[in-house]
């Protein structure tokens, strides 16, 4: 069996209270792994961020495993 890639997906967003971020979505295949917000740093800071919550936890946000 072929192991599924880890996609990340990041969008800048924000709003006038704590100002630009960017939102990340994590998916392997069709398996939806969860989002987190990673507000004051870059695009490349924030997926790499991101990759590391998903090796460690297994995914983002409320999707982690504590």
């Amino acid at each position: 069996m072929l192991s599924q890639k880890l996609e990340l997906r990041a969008t800048r967003d924000g709003n006038s209270i704590i100002g630009s971020f960017y939102r990340v979505t994590a998916w392997r295949g069709e398996n939806y792994l969860g989002e987190q917000i990673f507000s004051g740093y870059t695009k490349r800071e924030s997926l790499r961020l991101a990759r590391e919550y998903v090796k460690e936890r297994g995914g983002l946000g409320v999707f982690a495993n504590n």
